[in-house]
Formats: structure tokens, sequence, C-alpha cells
């Protein structure tokens, strides 16, 4: 474990911009830790990949659209899994790792998706281990996607078997 956070700080750094490094660092880790520890069934992964042929971000499709369309687009019927794609759309097009709950308000007002109640519905997510959350700034709770809620959502919203 210790060489995978030490072989994912050498190529953050060299990141030149300040800002990227953070999202760089946790990109390399998430990508570095599937290969080492892959998930049962999973046949996408190859265990053999080095670092050096592994992206130091990872570009995603859901990068070049609207919060909007990317909801249209994945036809999401659960409350709790429309605020579990806000989250992951905040990590993969904005490279906001953590957020409130005002964020993804914000999310339905930009959407202009009838809004829920979504504190219940991250509470569910954090139930399923798909959310967690960061503590707090300014008085507001910070949340985050989890490496598991990543993988549920890009396995179209179902857990790999």
């Amino acid at each position: 474990m210790k060489k995978v956070v030490s072989a994912a700080k050498e190529v953050s750094e060299s990141i030149e911009e300040s800002s990227q490094k953070d999202v760089a660092l946790a990109e390399v880790l998430r990508k570095m830790l599937d290969l080492e520890f892959p998930l049962p069934g999973r046949k996408d992964i190859v265990a053999e990949t080095r670092l050096e042929d592994t992206p130091a971000v990872v570009e995603s499709d859901v990068s070049r659209i609207s919060i909007g369309e990317y909801l249209i687009e994945n036809d999401l019927k659960t409350h709790t899994d429309i605020v579990l794609a806000m989250a992951y759309f905040l990590l993969k097009n904005r490279n906001q790792v953590e957020f409130t709950s005002a964020d993804l308000n914000a999310l339905y007002e930009e959407a202009r998706h009838p809004k829920t109640n979504i504190n219940l519905a991250i509470i569910s997510n954090i139930k399923k281990g798909l959310m967690v959350e960061r503590g707090k700034k300014e008085g507001y709770k910070l949340f985050s996607i989890s490496m598991t809620g990543e993988r549920y959502v890009e396995s179209n919203f179902s857990f790999p078997k």
C-alpha cells in the first residue's frame, strides 16, 4: 500500500498546475488501488498494467455534457440514484471531490429537475456505502462519493456481479 501511495505522489508531482495536483493524486490513487485490489468478477482491470500506462487524470464522457443532459441520458428513477449521479458529475465534470447538500440543490436547479429531500437521499447513499461524510466546512456537512459509489455509477447503477 505504501508503494502505491508513494508512486501516486510521484506521478501527481509531475503536474505543474497546483490546483490539479490533488485531483490527479486522487485519480491516480483510485486507478492504482483498482489495479492492486480489483473487484471480484471485474474483467476490465488488468493487474499487470504498469503505472506509466495509467493516465494521471482519467477523462470521462461526463466531462463534456451538462448535468441536465447527464440525468436524461441515464434515465434514473430513484432520488438516491439521482443524488449519487450528481455526486459523480461533480467529481468527474467539475473536479469537485467534496460537496454540500447546497451544491446538490444548485445542480437540481441547473438541471431544472424536480427537487426531493436531498438529505434523505444522501443518508440512504451513505448507508449503502456509496457516499461518505467528510467533515464540515463553514458549518455545512461535506460529502463525497465513495469508490464503491463510483463503481456503482460506472456499472450503470447496479452492483457488479
